[in-house]
């Protein structure tokens, strides 16, 4: 009946049930949000290269010894924490692409509880409601808990790691320590650069702790003793990483302002700049100005935050110098790493330091004593990056191969070949099929003027072709895809394009013959191509590929003056073979040449060498031999124009005695592609060019193996067959073979293999047994690994007495 004493006691639990309350469904909105933004869009993400690469190898993978094995080839630059735990996930769970990218889910919604969990702690319900909510919202943080990489891992770890090692300053005990430990152990297991984490986390320590500095060492020591084994199974590996390592100014300075908007920002205006589509084509004019506004008052907030609560905090200053060295001091150490040793930085490498903008912001905000002021920042944070979240979960954020592969599978006839440009992202194609329609291959096309020539003769057997550009690079893929179309009107072929958005678009291209269209050897188009073929980069593969078609018709004379145009016009002054270099990058002359400066002098050893041959095939005269020493002098380090001027001098002084010879790499033209395993021959993969090996330099016919040539002939009395055999590539072994095919009986003639980059190996084989018989001669080669080339140099069936010795 007395209630009255004790009334403040229930009003205490009334307003301590509230807050239970209130606390219980912030955390469930900030849940809730962070879930949806995270798997809305989840079935229709692309598999990209850097995770296409990997995923299909290890999906395939018997058991994890084996895979990995494989992994050191499909991630050499990562260490395996990450890629192990997906391959248990993927084996004892959904074993899909979409399965596994609920691992990186579930991981980013770690991160968004850990940060809420900390704000809490730190300052508060609603401070952490805000932070969490940042990081539910995040483009950044979305992007990456879909992402098959480490980079989510990364974030929940470094949390992980902060929090342990707050608390245990804070309160002491050595079960946070531990843990602190073991997730520092973690995170460089999961990511080399996690040690700009530890590194700040050591100049804090060093900065802010009163403990001995005996103490301090010892926690240094314990942090180095996992990278031990990790620098070993570094040194170990046997394919080194070369992954393609940049670091610009604008990504650095992002990193200490407002990561997620940059990171936003970088894809949409990029997107405008560069691509032909555009994100925002069907909206309302004024779409692109709000969502700037978006991105810019976003910023601002969050900055803004951050710095109300730095300047508020002065009372606090081991927390405010934690949270400011937790987000500034790993940036900071790799942009210093960038400067000074290699040139790596991209925001996901810090993207650990990201949650401390968040708690700052939430804490700065959350703190503004007017509750007007205060909901209206708090509204206008969460509006901004609402709408700056919505775009990353609904938008391509990764290149669209998924649906130009899955468009592409439901509309290729089966005799229709697809050529996918560049080269190296055709594993996209390959891991984004889908498994319910009819596989399909495509073949890789690292030159331009290849591709165009696959084109050609796809169109002139009457059959249709597919070609996809990824359009990567504003710089360079972008007008290869320009030079395409303009190349199919020259040639009167049709297309259908279809654009397919993404951080890179994919275009799609379906080409199909016309009535207007005409081969090369019609003398009327061969006459009209002459005309309509404008100097310069643009229609350079069209002048490329008129050449070839003029030697492959016998017309020596007219492919003699075409190169002889083309090298007049070829820069000999440093600055302008600069241009040209950037030209030929840009058009995607050879993507194979890595070396900078290797385009211009492969370009012009190119056109030399078929210049050469021309001269050859059309008889050399001593003017001929004049103009290609003039050549050489203009160009006197280039081995092929050294190799072609070679060539035309022994042709002159020989001619006599090479009417007994079979030059193959001459012959070129005569050969038949043959299939191997099943798979189309692929006549881009093969092409007549000097090579040097120590110091020789002689003509080949370079392979992208596997591929296989047929030489029809009649071979000459007391003949041998020699050649010169090498690789590109140390490393990648190649297995060569010549076979002499006669009637139903197969001879092996010739079988090396070639492991070493750095020497020739020479066969010669008699060929007395076949005198006088007509065989077809098969040159083979077999290589179980991509993107090597094998080289047979100067392949000729001779009278032993006649072959040619070179100096």
């Amino acid at each position: 009946m007395h209630a009255a004493p004790r009334r403040p006691e229930i009003v205490f639990g009334i307003f301590s049930m509230a807050d239970r309350l209130m606390h219980g469904i912030l955390l469930l909105l900030v849940t809730a949000t962070a879930l949806w933004m995270r798997s809305a869009s989840l079935d229709r993400q692309s598999l990209w290269y850097d995770e296409a690469h990997w995923v299909k190898p290890m999906m395939e993978s018997p058991s994890l010894a084996a895979w990995m094995q494989r992994s050191d080839d499909a991630n050499r630059d990562m260490v395996p924490l990450y890629f192990v735990l997906e391959y248990f996930w993927c084996r004892y769970g959904p074993g899909t692409v979409e399965g596994m990218r609920w691992l990186s889910v579930l991981i980013g919604m770690g991160v968004v509880l850990m940060t809420y969990r900390f704000g809490r702690e730190l300052f508060g319900s609603w401070a952490a409601s805000l932070a969490g909510l940042c990081c539910a919202l995040s483009p950044l943080q979305i992007y990456y808990a879909q992402e098959l990489r480490p980079y989510g891992l990364m974030a929940l770890l470094g949390l992980v790691s902060m929090y342990a090692l707050y608390t245990a300053l804070d309160r002491g005990g050595k079960g946070w320590w531990a843990i602190h430990l073991v997730a520092n152990a973690l995170l460089m297991w999961t990511h080399l650069f996690g040690l700009w984490l530890i590194g700040a986390q050591g100049i804090f320590l060093l900065a802010r702790h009163r403990r001995p500095f005996r103490w301090i060492l010892k926690w240094g020591f314990v942090n180095a003793l996992p990278m031990v084994p990790l620098g070993i199974l570094v040194l170990t590996w046997s394919n080194p990483g070369q992954p393609p390592l940049y670091a610009h100014w604008t990504e650095m300075a992002s990193a200490w302002l407002c990561m997620d908007a940059f990171y936003l920002a970088t894809f949409v205006f990029y997107r405008r700049l560069s691509a032909p589509s555009d994100l925002f084509a069907g909206l309302p004019p004024f779409s692109l100005l709000f969502f700037t506004i978006c991105l810019i008052l976003y910023s601002i907030i969050t900055l803004g935050g951050a710095f109300a609560y730095l300047r508020r905090s002065r009372q606090q200053g081991n927390t405010a110098l934690f949270l400011i060295s937790w987000f500034a001091m790993p940036a900071a150490l790799n942009v210093l790493f960038s400067l000074l040793i290699v040139p790596a930085f991209q925001l996901r490498y810090v993207i650990y330091s990201a949650p401390a903008l968040y708690l700052m912001a939430g804490a700065g905000i959350a703190g503004v004593r007017r509750p007007g002021v205060r909901l209206m920042v708090a509204g206008s944070l969460i509006a901004s990056m609402g709408i700056a979240g919505i775009a990353a979960a609904v938008w391509p954020m990764r290149s669209e191969g998924r649906a130009a592969t899955r468009y592409i599978q439901a509309n290729a006839k089966r005799n229709e070949r697809i050529l996918w440009h560049p080269a190296f992202s055709q594993v996209n194609f390959e891991a984004n099929q889908d498994p319910a329609l009819p596989r399909a291959t495509a073949e890789p096309q690292a030159a331009i003027h290849d591709e165009l020539m696959e084109i050609e003769n796809a169109v002139e057997n009457g059959s249709g072709v597919w070609v996809v550009h990824e359009l990567w690079n504003a710089d360079c893929a972008i007008p290869r895809a320009a030079i395409l179309e303009r190349y199919l009107a020259h040639r009167r072929i049709a297309f259908d394009k279809r654009v397919f958005l993404g951080r890179w678009d994919s275009v799609v291209y379906h080409c199909a013959r016309t009535p207007e269209f005409r081969p090369f050897d019609t003398p009327e188009e061969l006459a009209r191509l002459q005309k309509v073929a404008a100097p310069g980069t643009s229609d350079l593969a069209l002048r490329w590929n008129l050449c070839r078609a003029l030697m492959k018709r016998g017309h020596y004379t007219l492919a003699s003056a075409l190169c002889r145009r083309e090298l007049e016009a070829a820069p000999d002054d440093p600055v302008l073979a600069a241009a040209m270099e950037r030209d030929l990058v840009r058009i995607g002359w050879n993507d194979s040449l890595e070396t900078h400066g290797q385009h211009s002098e492969h370009y012009v050893g190119k056109w030399a060498w078929v210049w050469a041959r021309a001269l050859e095939m059309a008889g050399p005269d001593p003017a001929a031999v004049d103009e290609m020493a003039r050549l050489h002098r203009r160009f006197p380090n280039n081995d092929g124009v050294y190799a072609a001027w070679r060539r035309v001098l022994e042709c002159t002084a020989t001619q006599s005695r090479m009417e007994e010879s079979y030059r193959l790499d001459d012959r070129f033209h005569e050969a038949v592609f043959q299939e191997i395993s099943g798979m189309p021959p692929i006549e881009s993969g093969v092409e007549v060019r000097p090579h040097r090996i120590g110091d020789r330099s002689i003509s080949c016919l370079a392979m992208a193996a596997p591929a296989a040539l047929r030489f029809d002939l009649t071979i000459p009395p007391e003949s041998s067959f020699r050649a010169f055999l090498g690789i590109v590539k140390t490393g990648i072994p190649v297995a060569f073979s010549a076979q002499a095919v006669m009637n139903d009986s197969t001879d092996e003639i010739v079988s090396e293999c070639a492991e070493q980059a750095d020497s020739w190996i020479e066969v010669s084989v008699p060929l007395h047994a076949y005198a006088h018989k007509r065989i077809a001669l098969i040159l083979r080669t077999d290589c179980e690994w991509p993107d090597q080339t094998a080289l047979w140099g100067e392949p000729v069936i001779s009278r032993t007495r006649d072959l040619p010795v070179r100096p």
